[in-house]
């Protein structure tokens, strides 16, 4: 099997073509550095194929994992929520401009951080925790999205057993 690495813009890369390729035409220093980078995206690709993947959306004021619907006390209770990255890098955006002009520097500061690790991510929707400024999602941290997607859906599951007595 070879090893697959995920490129979210471009697709599937085929990280043994690529070693393979260039391991007899290139230095010792950067033959090392593809070695590490082979090594990091063998424990990536693996861990990728022993977790289910979640597909989060947030549409028209519902949210969905899955496409079950989340009902919005569940979230409460797990505080989290569902929310488009993009529209939440504009809000900490405008909070930070908030927070820049009426001398909050300490939050500017954390709200840069959190810009940060949300340009970083490919995902459409991510989960948000309501209580801090933790994110979740299937790109940055896959294993604690997939266990927090998981949980909710369990207690959705529950929910609708309890009812159904």
């Amino acid at each position: 099997m070879a090893l697959r690495g995920i490129d979210w813009d471009n697709g599937v890369i085929e990280i043994d073509a690529i070693y393979s390729k260039f391991n007899n035409e290139i230095s010792e220093e950067a033959r090392a550095a593809l070695n590490l980078v082979k090594n990091e995206m063998a424990g990536h690709a693996l861990s990728m194929e022993t977790e289910e993947y979640y597909h989060v959306e947030y549409v028209d004021g519902e949210s969905f994992i899955n496409e079950v619907l989340i009902p919005n006390n569940i979230l409460e209770e797990v505080e989290f929520s569902i929310v488009e990255r993009v529209e939440e890098i504009t809000n900490i955006e405008e909070m930070k401009c908030e927070a820049r002009q009426s001398g909050r520097d300490g939050d500017v500061w954390m709200m840069e951080s959190d810009l940060d690790e949300l340009r970083s991510l490919k995902d459409k929707y991510i989960l948000s925790s309501i209580a801090t400024n933790e994110y979740l999602s299937h790109s940055g941290t896959p294993g604690s999205f997939a266990e927090k997607c998981e949980e909710i859906l369990s207690l959705v599951k529950n929910t609708k057993t309890v009812s159904a007595q």
